[in-house]
């Protein structure tokens, strides 16, 4: 009966696969409307043409921290910059794209 139990145990976690939460994939909210769906995807053909105009520099910086969150002591050391750059180049980063999207009619 011991045997059995344990193989049955080990076979259910087996079937389990779980997932730590940071590497599980992105839930989609399979609730939205077509409107919906319509209107994020502009968004994002917005979020991407803007970022592909913005000097290649500032849009490392600014993608790095506001997207992957890492932090400016974490991004200084994976570009080898001083940390004071990569503070200068998020804030003119942060500039060029809030000036980008409101050309863009989008705020």
């Amino acid at each position: 009966t011991a045997l059995y139990v344990a193989a049955h145990a080990r076979r259910t976690v087996a079937r389990r696969r779980e997932v730590a939460a940071e590497e599980a994939p992105e839930q989609v909210d399979t609730a939205l409307t077509p409107e919906q769906l319509a209107d994020q995807k502009r968004a994002r053909q917005m979020l991407d043409r803007v970022l592909s105009e913005m000097d290649e520099d500032l849009r490392t910086v600014f993608v790095l921290y506001e997207f992957e969150e890492l932090s400016m002591a974490e991004i200084a050391d994976a570009l080898s910059i001083p940390r004071g750059t990569v503070a200068s180049r998020l804030r003119r980063a942060r500039s060029d794209f809030r000036d980008r999207v409101r050309a863009l009619g989008g705020m």
